[in-house]
């Protein structure tokens, strides 16, 4: 009777397949951006990883990935599509490998810079990441971000791969989303509003919606008087009342402009006093009267 070792070497003297070499051995995919937003044309919203799963032992024969073919939701909103290969699940590892211009419904990907390939003593695991970028021309209209592994989608070149594979869960559930429109908002509030004449007060901002870049339009009375993230002024005076317009650049905004609540201002004046013994004035708080 020959041992499992004996017969393992006699197989391998027979047929010249090193048994014991890194082998392809099967793959599986998962989503990357559920429940995730993505604005009209920003760029790397990855969508799965693909992970290509291999055994091995002492050494010797290597497999690769030959090609891959991944079918598109709402293909027409892409610019590109970009594969990236890493040796790990964590994509900040990972090197982008090939990219497509319009990648339409399926788009196959091979002939990369760097050939996805594991080989050596020990079991490896390769990891692909789809990623896209939005075209900045599509509309704000909540369209699904997916893809999938198309069926029979995967060639797996030399030792154990074969052509016209599919992973396993080639088409995981979930998906992210083109953003929808949304409304610019802003509230202001100062620092004070029942102030003595000449005090600092400083008007701030809380805004929605307004993009990377907003701008500020401060108003008193209608007036326009600063443009800054925050609004201050000395030289108010009583009833005046304190607006702001933002402009919004968020792509997704409804409308570009929006206006804020309206502060009035209660102004004390400083008194001219006049005091005599039993008399009383009534001053500003915290100021000294002018005698």
């Amino acid at each position: 009777m020959f041992s499992k070792k004996t017969l393992l070497i006699f197989l391998f003297l027979l047929t010249g397949i090193n048994v014991f070499a890194a082998r392809y051995s099967s793959s599986s995919c998962t989503q990357l951006n559920s429940g995730t937003t993505a604005l009209p044309g920003s760029t790397g919203n990855q969508i799965i990883r693909v992970d290509l799963v291999g055994t091995g032992n002492n050494s010797g024969q290597s497999w690769n990935l030959s090609s891959i073919t991944f079918s598109f939701s709402n293909s027409g909103n892409y610019s590109s599509a970009k594969l990236y290969y890493g040796t790990s699940t964590s994509f900040s590892s990972a090197t982008l490998i090939k990219t497509l211009t319009n990648p339409g419904s399926t788009a196959t990907f091979s002939s990369f810079s760097t050939t996805p390939t594991a080989s050596g003593s020990s079991a490896t695991t390769i990891s692909l990441f789809l990623v896209v970028d939005l075209k900045s021309t599509i509309s704000c209209n909540n369209d699904a971000i997916d893809a999938s592994v198309s069926s029979s989608g995967l060639n797996i070149g030399g030792n154990g791969g074969a052509n016209n594979l599919t992973p396993t869960s080639s088409n995981p559930s979930g998906n992210g989303n083109v953003a929808t429109s949304a409304t610019p908002t802003i509230s202001i509030a100062a620092s004070a509003t029942t102030i003595c004449s000449g005090t600092s007060v400083t008007f701030t901002p809380t805004i929605t919606n307004g993009g990377s870049a907003p701008t500020y339009q401060w108003k008193v009375n209608g007036n326009n008087s600063g443009t800054g993230s925050t609004f201050t002024s000395t030289t108010l005076s009583n009833n005046d009342v304190v607006t702001c317009v933002l402009t919004s650049n968020y792509v997704c905004a409804s409308t570009n402009t929006a206006n804020s609540n309206s502060v009035t201002m209660t102004v004390d004046a400083y008194p001219t006093a006049s005091i005599s013994q039993g008399s009383t004035v009534n001053i500003c708080l915290q100021q000294r009267p002018q005698l």
